[in-house]
């Protein structure tokens, strides 16, 4: 009886945490779209840095993080790709130029954290304009 109680309170707990997760999810890609449409995300990050020359490609997404370089300034991310529903991982390059929101600095992106990354794919790889941490 005791063990039937554990797993059904186990199942409530896991239901519990998909839903959250799915609902950061939903809430992140609700923001993305609102920043898109004012176009502040991206527009703010090309006046100041002057990323959008040679840059093919905007991108977003939204993902756990499992690995962090600080000494090359990168860090890992895996996330869905949408196109394929596959899991992919993804390195992103930190500069002097990204933007951090709820933490301070890459230092600061722990293994495990959830991202949400606004960046730029070109010649050089995929660099993070903005930074989120969730």
């Amino acid at each position: 009886m005791y063990n039937s109680f554990v797993n059904n309170n186990r199942k409530s707990l896991l239901k519990r945490y998909f839903s959250i997760r799915v609902a950061i999810g939903i809430l992140s890609v609700l923001i993305l779209l609102l920043n898109l449409a004012t176009d502040k995300v991206f527009s703010q990050q090309e006046i100041l840095c002057n990323t959008s020359e040679g840059a093919s490609n905007k991108g977003w997404i939204l993902g756990d993080v499992v690995s962090v370089d600080l000494e090359n300034n990168r860090l890992a991310v895996t996330c869905v790709n949408y196109d394929t529903l596959q899991i992919e991982k993804i390195t992103i390059v930190v500069d002097t130029c990204t933007e951090y929101k709820n933490i301070s600095s890459l230092c600061d992106v722990k293994i495990g954290d959830v991202v949400s990354i606004d960046y730029l794919s070109d010649s050089q790889g995929n660099v993070a304009l903005v930074i989120s941490v969730e």
